[in-house]
């Protein structure tokens, strides 16, 4: 991954790695198991990628000193990831009580993906090219 982030800068990299997540409305309609496995397997890259980069980006937005509050920052980052994980739980019980069942979480997930790779791509605004 540095040698990505080097060549054409971490902003690029999260938005690479979005897309196996975008896949996800694909697989919701999918039904062939092979292609299924394949984007879950590319899905990996994406939550990789932004656990990989997230204290570098911390450190490289809020800089790298003694008073930086780098522990604050890394810990909102947590629970921000936390929430996450705990609305999705909540919303996945009464998601698969619907017609789709098990496939409506899942696009759901790529529709969000998909928000968030534009989002990534018109208004993040950072250009760190070292990790």
């Amino acid at each position: 991954m540095p040698f990505l982030v080097r060549k054409i800068g971490a902003k690029w990299v999260i938005v690479i790695a979005c897309i196996p997540q975008v896949l996800l409305i694909i697989m919701s309609f999918c039904k062939v198991v092979a292609i299924d496995m394949i984007i879950v397997i590319l899905t990996s890259i994406s939550q990789q990628t932004t656990f990989a980069l997230q204290l570098p980006m911390i450190v490289f937005q809020i800089g790298l000193t003694p008073d930086n509050n780098l522990g604050m920052y890394a810990g909102a980052f947590n629970s921000a990831n936390c929430a996450g994980q705990f609305l999705n739980f909540a919303l996945a019980t009464q998601l698969v009580k619907t017609s789709m069942t098990f496939a409506l979480p899942v696009l759901v997930g790529g529709i969000l993906s998909t928000i968030a790779l534009i989002i990534a791509v018109f208004f993040l605004k950072f250009d760190m090219k070292t990790m």
